[in-house]
């Protein structure tokens, strides 16, 4: 069967280790729909079916078209979300692979395991939404070694057994809980795999287009003492202070306060410092 060729690239560690049932075709035949996507490299198995509806699968925050964190060790929630589902049966199962710079960014990981600490990665609620059963691996880190600053998640779900019917439209597929560094910068998150699979035995893979997001780490524009929260009047510090170089309301450290920084403050609205 064309489907069993990704069993032997699984981790070994992994912990996504459910059985489906598929009528017939047995537990390993449904074991190879669940167990659809390899954690380190993209593989293509049964037949890609394209979509009446353009497919999509982006990263998203608080902004639509850029997400910042505070500089200093704070969360910072990433989404990954799924746009028109219209396949006939649905989304059974999905895995992704994250680039990120390490030198912004981090995934907690205090055993050192290259397994994300529990509660980082967390399935969203769209693969249960209609009843199914949903069993995840754990999320997975990966080092470039070409590239000091570049590192890699991957997070991969399934579902159990045939019925009740997969999703269908959109919602989160999962939520990362990133940690901020100490470094004020600039950079990319970019979804390097994102694969789909529908709720067939031969866990078909769905089209989808993917997008990548601009992430940016930021000194707190919390700078007249609300609580540690970055509020209205924050941002009207910051607009107060343009083209002087103040260095409080300077959030993105270039040596002058401009309309980046105001966007700045704007994006971190309502976040705590």
């Amino acid at each position: 069967m064309q489907g069993l060729r990704f069993l032997k690239l699984l981790p070994e560690k992994s912990s996504l280790r459910g059985l489906l049932h598929f009528g017939l075709l047995g537990k390993i035949a449904a074991f190879c729909t669940t167990l659809i996507f390899t954690t380190f490299s993209p593989l293509s198995l049964g037949t890609v079916f394209a979509q009446t509806t353009t497919t999509k699968v982006y990263l998203a925050g608080a902004q639509s078209t850029s997400i910042v964190g505070i500089v200093g060790g704070h969360t910072m929630p990433v989404s990954v979300k799924v746009d028109n589902i219209t396949n006939t049966t649905g989304l059974a199962a999905f895995s992704f692979k994250i680039g990120y710079n390490p030198n912004l960014v981090s995934i907690p990981d205090s055993d050192n395991n290259y397994i994300a600490d529990t509660g980082t990665v967390k399935v969203g609620p769209f693969l249960g939404s209609s009843g199914k059963q949903v069993r995840c691996g754990d999320g997975f880190i990966d080092k470039d070694l070409a590239d000091s600053t570049k590192k890699y998640l991957t997070f991969t779900c399934g579902t159990l057994g045939a019925t009740p019917a997969a999703p269908k439209g959109s919602g989160v597929l999962a939520t990362i809980n990133f940690k901020t560094g100490n470094t004020v910068g600039f950079d990319q998150l970019s979804l390097v795999i994102s694969q789909l699979a529908d709720n067939t035995a031969m866990a078909n893979l769905i089209s989808a287009t993917t997008a990548n997001i601009n992430v940016g780490v930021a000194k707190c524009a919390n700078l007249t003492g609300n609580d540690n929260q970055v509020l209205i009047e924050d941002i009207l510090y910051v607009i107060q202070k343009y083209y002087t170089n103040y260095p409080p309301a300077d959030l993105n450290g270039d040596g002058i306060v401009l309309v980046d920084d105001i966007v700045l403050a704007v994006d971190e609205y309502y976040q705590i410092c």
